[in-house]
């Protein structure tokens, strides 16, 4: 048996997947087209969101596009379908199709954009540079019977609480003497009104996120045998993760700097490629990566440490800048970001078996980079 899925589900699954938070201020993320009670049973998953994508789109009946750039980036002051991208949208209401987008989110996201290109550029140990925000983590205590621990872990098991690194599930527990009075008006689900209860309990203890606070709370009081648990929530003082788009890391081996460009036009399969250096025969090691229009960033790449700077859309000026400060520079193209169809089409569809859900993903077949070389 398969379960319906609407907009308002796709849209919880992906800012899970992608925390709104994540995304730098201003950033168009979200819903652009369709509601949340929608039903959805096909999804198309794109970088861009063109007019070919949405004649792609209609032509295999889909009711739902994911994109990574937002397809509203600046706002229509009007909606006549004589400009072509006004059109689309038209098109997009009258066939009912909802259109969500992740832009500086999903880069930032770990695993996410700049993680999928780290590896497919063999950057070993990638961290996080140029962090625009920090996610703090909270420790959160609860006290339960001894005999209920089992049932209350096994019911969150399905929920990726208490995270530490690639770890998940890290609770830590220590036992004591509970003491408790239901007074008049109390339900209590252990013990009598006006008894007192004493019973052996454990403190359960465990790491939560800053956005995931009172959701984590809401679980365990929906699963706690108490009708009134104790629930202790303390801010982990210096315990943040870093949340930024950029990675750093290293190659597996030092490489000139020429056949790094070489590998990396291979890898993301080109015709050409731009580069900047003041020395192609340079040796490197520590490289960062950017996808989308990152050069603005170069000055954080080089305060890292960075050989290399691989991201997109450097203007004339800023490359003589980059060219100066000594750190080379590879362009590959912003449609290097396209990386991301493959990996969110995967988590998407393992997400839709895992819930036996009635959705089918497709991955857009429109290639979107605009530029073509001689």
């Amino acid at each position: 048996m398969t379960n319906k899925v609407t907009v308002s589900d796709l849209v919880q699954y992906f800012e899970k997947r992608f925390p709104t938070t994540y995304a730098l201020e201003g950033d168009p993320i979200g819903l652009h087209f369709g509601s949340l009670g929608q039903e959805v049973k096909r999804v198309l998953v794109t970088l861009d969101v063109r007019p070919e994508v949405v004649e792609e789109a209609i032509e295999k009946q889909v009711d739902f596009i994911f994109s990574h750039h937002p397809v509203i980036f600046r706002p229509a002051k009007r909606l006549s379908e004589d400009d072509p991208q006004r059109a689309m949208y038209a098109k997009l209401i009258r066939h009912q199709i909802a259109v969500y987008s992740a832009h500086t989110n999903l880069d930032s996201s770990q695993p996410g954009m700049n993680d999928w290109l780290a590896k497919r550029y063999g950057i070993e140990n990638a961290e996080v540079f140029a962090a625009h925000y920090h996610e703090k983590n909270y420790r959160l205590v609860t006290f339960l019977p001894q005999e209920n621990l089992p049932d209350f872990k096994e019911a969150l098991s399905d929920y990726p609480l208490s995270v530490i690194g690639n770890y998940q599930h890290c609770f830590f527990q220590w036992t004591g003497q509970g003491n408790f009075i239901p007074v008049e008006g109390a339900q209590p689900r252990i013990g009598e009104v006006n008894q007192v209860t004493e019973l052996e309990e454990v403190a359960l203890s465990f790491t939560v996120k800053e956005r995931e606070k009172e959701q984590v709370c809401d679980l365990v009081k929906k699963y706690h045998p108490y009708e009134e648990p104790v629930i202790e929530v303390y801010e982990k003082e210096n315990d943040y993760q870093s949340i930024g788009m950029g990675r750093i890391g290293e190659l597996k081996e030092k490489i000139p700097f020429k056949d790094y460009v070489e590998k990396i036009k291979d890898l993301s399969k080109l015709e050409g490629i731009r580069f900047v250096t003041r020395d192609n025969k340079a040796i490197v090691h520590r490289v960062a990566v950017l996808g989308g229009a990152g050069s603005s960033y170069y000055q954080a790449a080089k305060a890292a440490g960075a050989d290399v700077f691989i991201t997109a859309d450097a203007d004339y000026h800023t490359a003589h800048d980059i060219y100066e400060s000594g750190l080379c520079l590879i362009d590959p193209g912003h449609h290097m970001e396209a990386i991301c169809i493959p990996y969110v089409l995967e988590e998407l569809t393992q997400w839709s078996q895992a819930n036996h859900l009635e959705l089918a993903v497709f991955p857009s077949e429109v290639n979107t980079d605009p530029f073509h070389f001689l």
